[in-house]
């Protein structure tokens, strides 16, 4: 409400009272067209309209769903833009909606969710809405009630408790589906259990006829609204379905049904289109395959060139003899012992030695690398990437994404068809449960492409962990999809869209296929791991008798496989030399240096220098004032009553 200031001065008191009367005045008038407060137990003096009559009759059906046809009659005050009848959706669903505005030629109407309370949704009615009007309305629609499982009987509101302004000659008419053995009828303030202002007209075995003359304005918890009218009442035995089973009977199933039926029969032709793959055989070697240097054999492994691949090429360096490793200080040193030609080592390990003694220096620190090196290290994933040699069939990748897509067809489809199919009058059930199905829908698909692609570098611990974040993300995903879906699906509804949407998602692990050529390759390089995780002692300390460096020539290889672990416990107990490239003392050699050395060299080569960035947020005060309601702007008309299950 806007607020008026007036300030004079003394030296004119009859100026000052004629002012001050103006000032009362003016903020006891209503400003704003917004919704109408009421006083309780009596008609606003500002109500915008009259209702002479409110006839409601209703029929409940076995499976539930109460079929409503209301008529209203009211004279307009003032001139407004819309009408509304508001329903509440939490725990019920509107089906079936159409309106008719007798005798008004100017009529239109159509069925949205409240803009301002996702719990309501309204039938907006348009024209002729003037002051002086009378105004006749029709309403149809049926109304589920989901929670209203009482045995054989239901509470419901057949006269909302919502309208802002008072209810004349109110009827209420209920067909039931077998004969009543108890009524109880509830029409007073909110929350009391008494009946002030209803009569029953007639009373038979399956059908009663309630009046109100009134049904004034009541103050409740949220303000002050015309008193409802509830009815408990139950039914012979039998007369009801149980809830459990009443979503069975649904018309709008079949939109469920069929959507998860052909999105389940599209994954599964997918998967079986991708079950022909490429026999992956092992071949053991105790060398590296095709004379690949650490970086290239991880790249091939899973994909991607990582941090573990970068570092691990120091060490490659250095029992290539290309550099020697001083562990003796505070920190390792690296010296350059020769240099590496194009036609001797592939172009990313060029950029990473040059990289190492950029400038001509013969000696670098670790600590000189740290915020340095990163430049030269990204610039190697990127040479080595360019070895392409494609690891999964086009067809199968594209089978992996489109079952992504079908998921997510499936949780904005069903909502959707179900609102246009059978809500009515051009409804759109809220996307926003559906969009809010991209978090786990991404956030599994790239787990199972991680998966997929670490498959022979993950141990089974890890990948088991990793199925966890699938796993939870539904989780969280079916309950913000049940939860903000109710006012268009059922449970069953809800359920089947939830496992038809995810079963597409765990069958995209299936779905990625990997080239004959990548497989020959894997083939191998599996076999060197093989190596590395099962051969025995006395096979090991054999062949050091002819290579005394063969530990420290595998151990980069080893990294990258995620395997180093093994390959150090196998040599605890073999009397091994110092590497040929360690630079320092003898004597104070010792496996620690190298494991240490690791850790410190990749923290250096893959660091970056923090960003300093600063940012704030300007912006002043702002206003966004204006009008709520319907019909393009102008004041808002009628909040109106509610009609729920309970």
């Amino acid at each position: 409400m806007r607020k008026n200031c007036l300030v004079g001065k003394g030296w004119a008191k009859g100026v000052l009272l004629a002012l001050l009367l103006i000032v009362i005045t003016l903020l006891c008038l209503p400003f704003g067209g917004g919704r109408v407060a009421a006083k309780a137990d009596s008609e606003p003096a500002d109500a915008p309209c009259t209702v002479h009559s409110y006839v409601v009759n209703a029929t409940v059906n076995e499976n539930r769903t109460i079929d409503f046809e209301e008529e209203i009659v009211f004279t307009m005050h003032e001139n407004k833009n819309s009408f509304y009848r508001a329903l509440p959706v939490e725990g019920d669903r509107f089906l079936n909606f159409r309106a008719e505005g007798v005798g008004n030629t100017a009529f239109s109407y159509d069925v949205k969710t409240n803009e301002e309370d996702n719990d309501f949704i309204d039938v907006n009615c348009y024209g002729g809405l003037v002051a002086g009007a009378t105004i006749h309305y029709r309403f149809f629609y049926t109304m589920e009630c989901h929670f209203s499982n009482n045995g054989d009987g239901m509470r419901v509101d057949f006269v909302g408790g919502g309208w802002p302004f008072a209810l004349n000659n109110v009827t209420v008419n209920v067909r039931f589906p077998a004969a009543l053995t108890s009524l109880e009828i509830y029409s007073s303030a909110f929350l009391t259990a008494e009946n002030k202002y209803v009569t029953v007209v007639e009373q038979t075995d399956n059908y009663v006829s309630l009046y109100a003359e009134k049904l004034p304005l009541c103050k409740n918890t949220y303000g002050n609204y015309a008193a409802p009218i509830t009815v408990d009442f139950q039914l012979a035995k039998g007369g009801l379905i149980p809830t459990a089973f009443s979503d069975f009977t649904r018309p709008t199933l079949w939109v469920a049904a069929v959507c998860a039926l052909v999105a389940i029969g599209v994954g599964v032709f997918f998967f079986i289109r991708s079950m022909k793959r490429p026999v992956l055989s092992t071949v053991v070697g105790f060398t590296a395959p095709d004379g690949m240097d650490p970086m290239e054999l991880g790249y091939r492994l899973d994909g991607v060139a990582d941090n573990d691949d970068v570092t691990a090429m120091v060490y490659y360096f250095a029992s290539k003899g290309y550099l020697s490793i001083s562990l003796d200080g505070d920190e390792p040193v690296l010296h350059r012992v020769a240099y590496i030609f194009p036609h001797t080592e592939s172009a990313h390990a060029k950029v990473l030695f040059e990289g190492l003694f950029h400038g001509g220096r013969q000696s670098v620190s670790v600590s000189e690398l740290t915020n340095q090196f990163y430049v030269f290290s990204n610039r190697a994933k990127t040479v080595v990437a360019q070895k392409k040699q494609p690891m999964y069939e086009k067809k199968s990748v594209l089978r992996f994404y489109l079952c992504a897509l079908l998921s997510l067809a499936v949780f904005m489809l069903v909502p959707f068809l179900t609102g246009r199919l059978y809500v009515g009058k051009g409804y759109t059930a809220m996307m926003m449960p559906a969009l809010m199905q991209l978090f786990p829908i991404l956030g599994s698909t790239l787990t199972f492409w991680s998966l997929e692609s670490y498959r022979y570098k993950f141990t089974r611990k890890k990948r088991i962990l990793l199925m966890l974040i699938p796993l939870a993300l539904m989780i969280i995903g079916g309950i913000v999809y049940g939860v903000m879906n109710s006012n268009v699906l059922t449970v069953l509804e809800r359920v089947l869209t939830l496992l038809a949407g995810y079963a597409l998602l765990w069958l995209e692990m299936g779905m990625l296929v990997r080239t004959e050529a990548h497989m020959e390759m894997l083939g191998k390089i599996l076999g060197f791991k093989e190596f590395v995780l099962v051969t025995k002692k006395d096979r090991l300390e054999s062949i050091l008798e002819q290579n005394p460096q063969f530990f420290y020539d595998v151990l980069p290889f080893a990294q990258v496989m995620d395997v180093s672990g093994v390959w150090e416990e196998k040599f605890r107990d073999i009397t091994m030399e110092a590497p040929r490239w360690y630079n320092g003392h003898a004597s104070t050699y010792n496996y620690y240096h190298i494991r240490r050395s690791m850790r410190v060299i990749q923290r250096a080569m893959t660091s970056q220098p923090s960003k300093n960035s600063t940012s704030g947020r300007s912006g002043g005060g702002g206003v966004s004032g204006g009008f709520s309601g319907g019909g393009g702007g102008g004041n808002s008309v009628f909040n109106v009553g509610k009609s729920k299950a309970k």
